[in-house]
């Protein structure tokens, strides 16, 4: 499992750590690189291998290119149950449309352990990625 950047350690704050997850993340380019593929593939270990995580992007440990990974089923707001398949990677997303009134939910994110806020967010998108092939692809 990846070690999480995080923006405070032992209640300091991490200016290493947050000047990394400020930065402006790469593009991945198509055809994957045997790099990008192992990136991809180390995003994936550090994500399932964690169950507290509803998502996760490649930035958060410690790899600055467009890459995330999110549960998309098999989970309630209490408890995480992994499933096989349950869950989306996107490289390069970028949404391209969204559908609905926004809506508010509490979220939290492993950068910012014990902190959750109230965000607003549509309750469907539409984005266009490269899946973990390379290929393109939209995802609802």
């Amino acid at each position: 499992m990846g070690k999480i950047v995080t923006l405070w350690v032992a209640g300091e704050k991490n200016y290493e750590g947050e000047k990394f997850l400020r930065k402006i993340s790469q593009e991945v380019s198509a055809p994957l690189s045997g790099s990008d593929a192992k990136d991809v593939q180390r995003l994936l270990r550090a994500f399932l291998g964690r169950d507290n995580a509803v998502g996760l992007a490649a930035p958060q440990i410690g790899i600055s290119k467009r890459i995330i990974a999110f549960r998309n089923k098999g989970f309630d707001e209490d408890k995480l149950t992994p499933l096989k398949d349950s869950y989306e990677l996107l490289i390069n997303p970028r949404i391209i449309s969204s559908n609905g009134e926004t809506v508010p939910a509490m979220e939290g994110c492993l950068s910012c352990p014990e902190i959750q806020v109230e965000v607003m967010r549509h309750p469907k998108i539409k984005v266009h990625a490269l899946n973990k092939f390379g290929k393109s692809y939209q995802a609802v």
